[in-house]
């Protein structure tokens, strides 16, 4: 006999018949644990005690006119043979009044069996529940060697090896050469153990599972190979390396502007300063130095720098300098500004801006405009006609750079007072070799080397009004050295239940829920799912009804395919691409003459 319990809110609440649903698998439960149904409903009629009065009296909040709260719920579990065959929530629906102030409860029973598919859902494979992040380590050569048969890292620690457990770098070709002796570091890629996906996955979902067959040598070995067309960081792991500052300072001057004085002329014909940024925008590594102007690279990988910057030029033509030469009818001042990224030290790239004035007064300050359309002729080269860029005052350099951890990268301005011109229209001279700040445009060349015209002093200032450097990491894959996400190597977009389901079918395996423990799932292939107990059933057989008899070879094909489900990822693409068919296929024929 059955034994029947229904506790409800924490109280037995006896109940006059059973409440008929006694789970009972088919074949088909069995073979297909992912399609069967997980909750169901039932309406049941409760006969009134003290128990299930004050119970229900005081949670769906019953008046002494028999109106109540039918919005809420109360947790019900019901058991059979002390099993909990489901648990759920009831709702009161109807009180029914009897003799003797006798009352009656109709109550909904919504319950719910225990599904490990219905709680895996639409969960994928990397989603954060995995805790994929676990299992984070460094890139390097001996991690992937002790990953062979030594240890893994777990929660940052070594951890000793456990065939199943963590990860493993297996020695797989991805086409990067045909050398198969030799692999480098960055030729491979951590692949996961499908036991660990399926531990991960039960442990998610708060399930557990008894089963001999994986714990098998054989499917200890599984692993699920990296199949992502680039091994590569995520843009969230690339982000705290990030910079970008700005509000410019001169490193000698402390403001932002400078003034190049021309008694140091003609004994210093340049002058370079390096340029730092005040205000930190984006740092979470804190790589950029606001005091020196240095950005140290916190790790190795290809990046993009870029400076842009706007300017403002002063010139002061001298007018001491101007009465000893001739008549300053048109003078002309122009320099060369370049903006210089430099590696520890060492010059990488620049780009040049070229201030031009003309037209100027002995002692009389000219300043260029602010803001300033394009064109402008104070900004232009005036040996090439080249002009910057748009506007005119502004000028940017973007330079793709690997840069390794430990790198200084600093920005630096130099000026260059006068450089060599183009020969004078129609004189056929050579270019001005002489560098000055400033000279008369209407004097004559001399008629012998240098060939320059008359040069004069002249003081000129610089102010930056905006500058900003950044630093951006390129989509780049994983260097020897860096810290691996494991979320990386997980297949993407893949459905936890549609992977528990491929390992089922993969192996003919058949699931059900433990009796004593609904929420632990035994899991064994046919082979070992079904007793060697034989049961004769042939006086059960109703002779007097017609039989029919189909040999199994009748329902055979003439080919029976097995293969994996077509994929999309780069590496199968692929490989169908070049072989026309899908990875690990293979064709079973049967020798049939009646089938075509």
């Amino acid at each position: 006999m059955v034994k029947e319990k229904l506790i409800i809110g924490g109280v037995d609440i006896p109940i006059d018949k059973g409440i008929s649903t006694v789970l009972t698998f088919s074949i088909k439960d069995i073979q297909q644990p992912d399609k069967v149904k997980s909750s169901f409903s039932k309406t049941i009629k409760l006969p009134g005690s003290k128990a299930i009065n004050d119970k229900l009296n005081f949670i769906f909040e019953v008046n002494s006119d028999s109106t109540f709260n039918p919005n809420l719920k109360l947790d019900a579990t019901y058991f059979q043979n002390d099993i909990a065959v489901f648990s759920g929530f009831i709702q009161l629906k109807d009180i029914h009044k009897k003799d003797y102030n006798q009352v009656e409860y109709s109550v909904v029973l919504f319950g719910e069996t225990a599904n490990i598919f219905r709680e895996l859902g639409n969960k994928f494979l990397n989603d954060v529940g995995m805790n994929w992040q676990e299992l984070d380590h460094d890139y390097t050569r001996v991690n992937q060697e002790d990953s062979w048969n030594t240890s893994y890292i777990l929660n940052g620690v070594v951890t000793p090896f456990a065939l199943g457990s963590g990860y493993v770098y297996p020695m797989i070709n991805y086409g990067n050469d045909t050398d198969i002796d030799r692999y480098d570091v960055t030729e491979m890629f951590p692949a996961v153990y499908v036991k660990e996906y399926i531990d991960r996955m039960f442990l998610d979902a708060e399930y557990t599972y008894t089963s001999n067959f994986f714990n098998t040598s054989p499917f200890r070995h599984l692993i699920i190979p990296f199949n992502g067309k680039e091994f590569k960081p995520t843009e969230t792991d690339l982000s705290p390396r990030r910079v970008q500052v700005n509000t410019p300072l001169f490193l000698s001057s402390g403001t932002n502007n400078y003034t190049l004085d021309s008694s140091i002329y003609p004994n210093n014909t340049s002058v370079e300063d390096t340029l730092i940024f005040t205000n930190e925008v984006v740092d979470a590594n804190n790589q950029y130095n606001p005091t020196t102007g240095e950005l140290t690279i916190g790790a190795t990988g290809f990046y993009r720098l870029t400076v842009d910057v706007t300017l403002q030029m002063d010139t002061t033509p001298q007018a001491g300098s101007a009465a000893a030469g001739d008549l300053l009818l048109n003078g002309d001042a122009a320099f060369k500004n370049n903006f210089g990224i430099y590696v520890n030290g060492v010059f990488t790239n620049a780009v040049n801006s070229f201030t031009t004035a003309n037209n100027l007064t002995p002692a009389v300050t000219y300043q260029t405009a602010n803001p300033t359309t394009y064109p402008d002729s104070n900004f232009i080269d005036p040996t090439l006609t080249d002009r910057n860029y748009n506007p005119p005052n502004k000028y940017q350099l973007n330079t793709d750079i690997q840069l390794n951890a430990g790198d200084v990268v600093t920005t630096k301005i130099g000026t260059l007072w006068r450089f060599n011109s183009t020969p004078v229209n129609g004189a056929g001279y050579l270019p001005f070799v002489d560098i000055a700040p400033y000279y008369d445009d209407n004097s004559t060349p001399l008629p012998f080397p240098p060939f320059t015209k008359d040069q004069y002093e002249a003081d000129f200032k610089i102010t930056i009004l905006t500058a900003n450097l950044s630093l951006n990491v390129l989509d780049s894959p994983y260097l020897e050295g860096d810290t691996v996400n494991m979320f990386t190597a997980i297949p993407d977009k893949v459905k936890q239940r549609d992977f528990l389901t491929s390992i089922i079918k993969m192996f003919n395996l058949y699931m059900i829920p433990d009796e004593n423990n609904p929420k632990n799932i035994i899991i064994e292939p046919r082979k070992d799912f079904y007793t060697t107990d034989i049961i004769d059933w042939s006086q059960k057989l109703d002779y007097s009804q017609e039989h029919t008899l189909t040999p199994t070879g009748v329902t055979n094909k003439q080919r029976y395919i097995y293969t994996y489900k077509q994929d999309t990822d780069y590496y199968n693409k692929k490989y169908e691409n070049s072989w026309l068919d899908i990875y690990g296929v293979r064709n079973v024929y049967i020798e049939n003459d009646f089938n075509k």
